[in-house]
Formats: C-alpha cells, sequence, structure tokens
C-alpha cells in the first residue's frame, strides 16, 4: 500500500455520478501517483439536535441508514470509469459539523491535497464562496483546490490568492509565500 501522502476528493452527498472535482482529482492521483480517497460527509437536521439526542438508539439508526444508503451512492461513483486508473478508496461519514470533520479527516489520512466542488451561484453570490469553503480556505492545514462545473480535468492554469499588501517580502516563509509554493506544487504535479 502507498505510503506517501493522500489526495482527499469530497463527494457531495447529492452525487449520483462522478463531479468536476473528483475527476480533478483522479486525473491529478493517476499524474502523481498518489492514492485517492472519496469521501462523503452526511449531515442533517439532526445535527442541530440536543446532544442526548444523539445517544438516543432511534437517532443512532436514522443516522446509520442515511449513511449506508449514501455508501451505496458513493460505491457507484467509485466504479466510473473517470475514476478508474489510480489506487481508490471510499467512505461515508456522519458529520455534524462537515468543515470540523473534513479538516480531521485530512488530518487523520495525512492528506496532501482537498478536492471539493463549488457549484454555480446567482449572480448575487457568484463571487462567493459558502460559509464552509471560506471555512475550509482558512483552516485546512493542507492544499485545497475548489472546481467549478464546467472545469476541465486537468487545469490549464491554477490561480493562487495572495494579498499583496499584507506582508513584507523579505519574510521568507509568510503566508503568500507558502501559497505561492502550494500553487506551485500543485502546477508540477499537474503539467
Amino acid at each position: 500500500m502507498h505510503q506517501g501522502p493522500v489526495i482527499l476528493a469530497v463527494v457531495p452527498a447529492e452525487a449520483r455520478q462522478p463531479t468536476a472535482a473528483l475527476r480533478r482529482a483522479a486525473a491529478v492521483a493517476r499524474h502523481s501517483r498518489a492514492p485517492l480517497h472519496l469521501c462523503c460527509f452526511v449531515s442533517d437536521e439532526l445535527d442541530g439536535a440536543p446532544s442526548s439526542s444523539a445517544s438516543d438508539p432511534l437517532t443512532r439508526e436514522i443516522r446509520d441508514d442515511l449513511v449506508a444508503e449514501q455508501l451505496e451512492h458513493v460505491a457507484a461513483i467509485a466504479q466510473s470509469p473517470d475514476l478508474q486508473g489510480c489506487e481508490l478508496r471510499y467512505e461515508v461519514q456522519w458529520a455534524g459539523s462537515v468543515h470540523e470533520r473534513l479538516i480531521q479527516h485530512a488530518l487523520q489520512l495525512g492528506a496532501s491535497c482537498v478536492v471539493k466542488d463549488i457549484h454555480a451561484e446567482s449572480v448575487l453570490r457568484r463571487a462567493l464562496f459558502t460559509p464552509t469553503d471560506w471555512k475550509l480556505i482558512r483552516l485546512l492545514p493542507c492544499d485545497l483546490m475548489l472546481i467549478r462545473d464546467s472545469s476541465p480535468p486537468m487545469p490549464r492554469k491554477i490561480m493562487a490568492a495572495v494579498d499583496v499588501l499584507a506582508e513584507p517580502t523579505e519574510i521568507a516563509d509568510g503566508l503568500n509565500v507558502r501559497i505561492v509554493a502550494a500553487a506551485r506544487r500543485l502546477g508540477a504535479d499537474v503539467v
């Protein structure tokens, strides 16, 4: 089994076929020879329920049923020809807070990169990410690729967003330097 870094691809709960992010993750995994780990995080209104209800047998049974149902969908997605040709594992996890569970899981796996879909929004929200995306951008301790629906399997360009006024250029290990280094690393993996 591969001991190096893992590419973690987030499977949207509503997905029934490979998304643009899953195709991109598979292409990067094939090119870099890194294992691909698909994970779907299941959550619903129960995550806002009082913590005492989480130990309720009926609540646990409902959650287990939701996870089992979603696992069937993810297993079917994993069999798609778009995702073949790389070492592939998949799973479904319950997540009260998706961004927290995703960050925790990325750390457990030793993920070098997390790949996640972003979806087209209305004109008003087009430039905005979801609250989960923003939290991942801020808190994820590894590289993050956010992929639009219309993106090709392999990128032609990688964009790195930096703040040119945030830090002096003489600081060699500043945030901007790390962001550009991560973009270069990803660019080398996919070109």
